[in-house]
């Protein structure tokens, strides 16, 4: 079992590195006032809050597409991928639905192909599968979310991303078929547990929602 970055560093794809405790801080902060507007319930803004730039972009988001909202901080466990990722936001816009990520940080050549893993996770997945059939056909689709330490957001849609990374899906699956090889044949040792330790403070209560 691997996460969908775990793969991405295994495979080579992006280059392994540690948050600092700052951006942890701003991430945890960020995803958990997404959570709260997602399901209808903003908490507002402090005058004091040191992220107020990241939480006014998300504002704005959320203003100018007014998504339908389906799953938000949703982790996916595919026992048969021997895949696990959490999805920040999956949302119907203009019926079509897309799993968006979202960044605080800088942006990088393989936030794309992540979100491809993303998709590959809630495609295949039974639950993802009939919650998209309740608003659209389907399949979902990928975005990305960069908000800015300006106050700004920075939207990159479905074919923003086909148009920049058209190899990003097959990216993806070469990444993972790779690592699962390595692991296979006995090249490779490094797995995930299903849950990871730095996914507990990011966990809601479903009935939220």
């Amino acid at each position: 079992m691997w996460r969908v970055s775990t793969v991405l560093s295994l495979s080579g794809l992006s280059t392994p590195y540690t948050f600092s405790r700052e951006a942890q801080q701003r991430g945890l902060a960020v995803h958990a006032y997404n959570h709260a507007l997602a399901i209808g319930k903003p908490t507002g803004i402090p005058p004091d809050d040191p992220y107020t730039p990241q939480k006014a972009a998300l504002d704005r988001w959320y203003a100018d597409f007014n998504p339908t909202v389906v799953e938000v901080e949703h982790r996916i466990i595919s026992l048969t991928k021997r895949l696990t990722g959490r999805i920040d936001l999956a949302i119907v816009y203009h019926d079509d639905p897309i799993i968006v990520d979202v960044k605080t940080g800088a942006s990088a050549a393989c936030h794309g192909i992540q979100v491809s893993g993303y998709v590959d996770l809630a495609n295949a997945d039974p639950v993802m599968h009939e919650r998209v059939l309740q608003h659209s056909f389907g399949p979902w689709s990928r975005a990305l979310l960069y908000l800015h330490a300006n106050g700004k957001y920075d939207w990159r849609s479905p074919l923003q991303l086909l148009q920049r990374g058209p190899q990003d899906d097959y990216l993806w699956r070469s990444a993972h078929s790779l690592v699962c090889w390595k692991y296979d044949h006995q090249l490779l040792a490094v797995t995930d547990p299903e849950i990871p330790d730095d996914d507990h403070a990011l966990r809601f209560d479903a009935s939220t929602f």
